[in-house]
């Protein structure tokens, strides 16, 4: 696991009952598509909201939205393991 605070582009649902999902994300000059949604949380202050995401081939991201911002980031991410 390392920590990073990479911006990133994020296209995400927003449904009527306030829930968001992230759906892909723009890293690294390429989009990704998110292949699965774990876990969410939001801070103790509630201006950030955390979600665990799997990206084929990128591993494990925790993605972060600053809600006074409407900023998206990557502040921990998890690499796959390498292949033998």
């Amino acid at each position: 696991m390392k920590f990073t605070d990479t911006p990133v582009a994020v296209e995400a649902r927003f449904d009527v009952d306030g829930t968001i999902t992230p759906l892909a994300l723009a890293w690294r000059g390429q989009m990704l598509r998110i292949s699965d949604v774990g876990r969410s949380w939001v801070a103790a202050d509630g201006r950030l909201r955390y979600w665990l995401v799997m990206v084929p081939a990128r591993g494990t991201l925790e993605l972060c939205l600053d809600t006074t911002t409407l900023r998206w980031r990557i502040t921990r991410a998890w690499e796959p393991p390498a292949r033998a």
